[in-house]
Formats: structure tokens, C-alpha cells, sequence
């Protein structure tokens, strides 16, 4: 697994219902593969796989960027969609669908809130397929969508964790300083009002001799 896409990887597999995803987009297009990719400008990483073909990818698993169509995808931040590999003029010498021997093919843009490219959300078969209609790709577009949703929540999640771990970690200096630098004043606070009650007994007011108890009581309390 790539160590720099760890994290990504885990929190796309976090999301509960990504595997149904997975599941409904095989089933309800017939294609056999799909696959939810981390895409940078220089890696092809993926993060979620369904994988009816026996393909070969797990999650971790890398392809060469210049062999995707996602390249294109990540470039232009539009879909790329083939119906049928040998009959589409754009695609039928296109080399990446003969290295991996597709002929149907979909792959859609997942964007961040914050309009962050994130990667792509894909799936091809070896045979032809009807993919390049409304409903087909206003599917692959909504689950993108909501994938991009999950993902913005995991981080909010995350920044609020460590948010709450500064907090955390402010508190505990907090208890760090009060049972230990207060407690040396505390005591001399104790040491002197006993001190004044005992050499002065005699000579104080019962109204100071109680505000000086009261000092002392209080004291030992904070401690």
C-alpha cells in the first residue's frame, strides 16, 4: 500500500455505504468492474473496488496515470463515458482500452466542497454497453456526489477531533499548573495565616482571628 494514501484510502473505506454503491452501479449496468480512485496529477490509487472480472486491484493497489482515461478526467474535471470501445471515433485506437480490454467505460469526477479534485469514480466491461444516456450518468454523478459528501464529513470530523484534542491538551496544562505551581503558594498561605494565629492569639480581634481561620480553610480547599 502507498504510505502517503493511507489515510485516504481508510477514509474512503469508512464510508459505510460505499459498497452497496459499488454493488448497485454493477447491477443496474451490467458492467463488471468498478472502482473508486484517488487521482493526482502523477498517481492512480485505489481507494474502493468492486470487482466482478477478477481484475486484480485491491484497495492500495496503483496503475500507471498515463495509462487511465482519469488523467483526462482529473485535466478537464469532465466525465469520460464510451458505449462501445471499436465503434466510438475518439477511442477506437485509443490504446488504454486494449491494455486492459474494455470496450464500455465510465468514469465521473468526485470534487470536494471545496472544489478539490479527489479522484474518480469508474467502471468498465469487457463487452459494449448503453452508458452514455441521462440516466446512466445522472446515476454515476449523484453517487459521486455523495462520495464527495461522506468525504467532506470524515475531514470536518477529523479537524473537530483535533480541535477537541487542543482543548484536551489546554486542560490538562491547566490541571498540570494548579497541582503543582499553585500548590507551593497554597501552602505558605496555610504556613503564614497559622503562623499569625498562633504568635497573636491573644492580641487579635475574634472577627480577624476569624477571617484568618477562613483563609486557612479556604487555602487547604483550592489544595
Amino acid at each position: 500500500m502507498i504510505e502517503n494514501f493511507n489515510q485516504t484510502i481508510k477514509d474512503v473505506q469508512s464510508i459505510k455505504i460505499l459498497p452497496t454503491i459499488l454493488d448497485v452501479i454493477v447491477q443496474s449496468t451490467g458492467l463488471g468492474f468498478a472502482v473508486v480512485a484517488k487521482v493526482t496529477s502523477k498517481k492512480w490509487v485505489t481507494c474502493a473496488v468492486k470487482d466482478n472480472l477478477e481484475f486484480g486491484l485491491v484497495p492500495g493497489d496503483e496503475l500507471d496515470i498515463k495509462t487511465t482515461f482519469c488523467r483526462d478526467v482529473r485535466r478537464t474535471n469532465t466525465l469520460v463515458v464510451i458505449d462501445h470501445v471499436n465503434e466510438d471515433e475518439k477511442f477506437c485506437n485509443n490504446p488504454i482500452p486494449i491494455q486492459y480490454g474494455f470496450q464500455s467505460y465510465i468514469s465521473v469526477p468526485i470534487v470536494l466542497q471545496n472544489g478539490t479534485f479527489f479522484g474518480t469514480l469508474c467502471a468498465l466491461d469487457p463487452s459494449p454497453n448503453k452508458l452514455n444516456n441521462s440516466k446512466v450518468i445522472g446515476m454515476f454523478t449523484a453517487y459521486a456526489e455523495l462520495i464527495s459528501f461522506h468525504l467532506d464529513a470524515i475531514e470536518k470530523l477529523r479537524l473537530k477531533d483535533l480541535e477537541i484534542q487542543k482543548k484536551d491538551f489546554l486542560l490538562e496544562s491547566f490541571d498540570f499548573v494548579s497541582s503543582h505551581d499553585l500548590q507551593e503558594p497554597l501552602r505558605k498561605i496555610q504556613m503564614f495565616t497559622s503562623v499569625i494565629l498562633e504568635k497573636n492569639c491573644e492580641t487579635l480581634k475574634s472577627e480577624t482571628i476569624r477571617c484568618l481561620n477562613s483563609i486557612k480553610n479556604e487555602s487547604q480547599r483550592m489544595r
